[in-house]
């Protein structure tokens, strides 16, 4: 899974996407072997990889991290649609985008939320 594939480079040459989508994807796809390793299946792929992968996703801005999520997740689904892994690979629900929310006190009522957001 090098993001290079003839789908990729088939897409970049039509025009379907430009140069940097295309490195995003090969750098994603770069990331995602480096973390998980060249060596392991992608069949034996658990939530507690996708864990490491998110966890992986430091020192950059939340929208940095939902760019990596979202291609992670667009990498592995084409994979099962292009029929090269027989079953869709289950990354829990720890790997998910970054969310402000994630970060904020749940007991928090609505109406105080909108006050903190505007800053009453």
């Amino acid at each position: 899974m090098n993001g290079s594939g003839p789908k990729t480079t088939y897409m970049l040459e039509r025009g379907e996407i430009v140069q940097r989508t295309y490195e995003d994807y090969v750098t994603s796809c770069k990331h995602i072997v480096g973390t998980f390793g060249a060596s392991t299946p992608v069949a034996s792929l658990a939530s507690k990889h996708f864990d490491s992968l998110r966890d992986s996703f430091t020192g950059v801005s939340p929208h940095t991290i939902t760019n990596r999520v979202t291609r992670a997740k667009v990498a592995f689904n084409w994979l099962f649609d292009e029929e090269y892994i027989e079953k869709q690979i289950r990354v829990g629900s720890a790997f998910r985008k970054w969310s402000w929310c994630g970060v904020c006190d749940f007991t928090l009522s609505y109406r105080r939320l909108i006050a903190v957001l505007i800053h009453e």
